[in-house]
């Protein structure tokens, strides 16, 4: 599988300046349908970097892509143009910098030539897209209260996806550029678990008294979560879990709401155990799937005293999940991680979060991060994950999770990269 890394700094992702197959009429002296690459407009001496691992060639100079060179793979290659200066031949890696911006050649101002051709070494097919290939962040943010640069941060990492908590109809929409995930607050976990305990009826129940509340974030958001990590324990648990799902979903859906259900807590529901999953049929039928993943004292490790060093209990848990349910003939519902992260409930530490339990800071933590990233590249059926936590109250047990402004721009920048 190609996978490209961004070739420019993250904070030139977003300033392209002509897109694949654009301009047709321009390019047709050349035989192209169209612009055969992507430009990045960046300022002079910009550094570019390898978007992949290869062997670096250079260009013959004076052509229309000026001083330019390619990392050349077995089965393709991407070509780096209108450079100021680039470095010399031989084996790079991804991320390696391979030359300096420019505006050589057939150029207007100052930019970075991106072309991508596929096939193999010496017979390569046509130019493609090369955003079709770009790595893709599945990070986002968890939003507990909205924060004065909460969509800053969210423009600047392009996510598609933020969740936010305690989501008021009063508010304006704090991410128009974003579609929100919301979790409406109805008076805590205990309250939704007694509409829970009454199956059907409670599903019922629940839509009529959350009804108006809903209708006023008409417009504002995306999809609504369904109650937050409610007991699967038991088989009356799961039982009545699923009878709430069957009328509440089917209101929902029936109103024009996205549902995205489960919501479950870290560990749950039993993935060892296939009539459990069973048990809970009307959540994977139900639209999206929201899960709830934390690892301890690390997210590349299980739960301490539990399963150690083994993330796919955890973080990665959710592939275990996926493969009960293809089993029982489900279709994997799309899912977001809709709380990820460390967290030390369960254990001695108790409940907090990374500032209290990661030795390496912040650094650490963002390591952490981008390695589950990378894993959930490889998971088709994950839509976003958001990492808890962000706008937390002071005071409350929740600010050892805290990301702030401050770590959020450096994983807004981590995003726009693709990861």
């Amino acid at each position: 599988m190609i996978l490209l890394r961004l070739p420019v700094p993250a904070r030139y992702a977003s300033r392209i300046s002509q897109e694949f197959g654009e301009n047709p009429e321009m390019y047709a002296v050349w035989g192209y349908p169209g612009h055969n690459g992507r430009d990045y407009a960046v300022p002079m001496y910009t550094p570019i970097s390898a978007a992949h691992a290869g062997m670096l060639r250079h260009g013959a100079l004076g052509g229309p892509y000026g001083c330019y060179v390619e990392v050349m793979q077995d089965t393709y290659y991407t070509l780096y143009a209108h450079l100021q200066a680039r470095a010399m031949p031989g084996w790079v890696n991804a991320g390696d910098v391979i030359g300096y911006s420019g505006n050589t050649g057939n150029s207007t101002g100052p930019h970075m030539h991106l072309g991508l051709r596929i096939g193999k070494s010496g017979e390569y097919r046509g130019w493609v897209n090369p955003r079709s290939y770009m790595m893709k962040s599945k990070l986002s943010w968890h939003f507990q209260n909205v924060t004065p640069w909460a969509s800053s941060v969210a423009n600047q990492a392009g996510v598609r996806w933020v969740k936010q908590m305690y989501y008021s109809p009063d508010e304006a929409d704090p991410f128009p550029n974003q579609w929100t995930v919301a979790r409406c607050w109805c008076g805590g976990d205990h309250v939704e678990a007694r509409y829970i305990e009454d199956g059907e009826e409670g599903g019922r129940r629940f839509f009529a008294d959350m009804r108006s509340f809903y209708d006023g974030l008409r417009g504002k958001v995306w999809a609504i979560e369904g109650p937050n990590e409610p007991g699967v324990n038991s088989k009356d648990q799961r039982r009545n879990l699923a009878a709430f799902y069957r009328s509440w979903g089917y209101e929902m859906r029936q109103n024009g709401w996205r549902v995205v259900a489960g919501n479950f807590a870290n560990g749950t529901p039993d993935v060892t155990n296939p009539q459990a999953i069973a048990d809970l049929g009307p959540i994977w039928t139900c639209g999206y799937l929201a899960l709830h993943e934390y690892g301890y004292p690390s997210m590349r490790q299980g739960w301490a005293g539990q399963v150690v060093d083994d993330p796919s209990w955890w973080t990665l848990r959710h592939r275990r999940l996926f493969g009960v349910l293809r089993e029982l003939g489900y279709v994997v519902p799309r899912t977001f991680i809709t709380e990820c992260g460390i967290d030390g409930t369960g254990t001695p530490a108790g409940r907090v979060g990374w500032r209290r339990l990661t030795a390496g800071g912040w650094s650490d933590y963002l390591a952490q991060l981008r390695w589950w990233d990378g894993e959930l590249q490889a998971d088709g059926d994950v839509a976003a994950a958001f990492v808890f936590n962000s706008g937390a109250l002071p005071g409350s047990d929740w600010e050892s999770f805290e990301v702030s402004e401050p770590e959020s721009r450096e994983l807004a920048a981590v995003i726009a990269a693709g990861g």
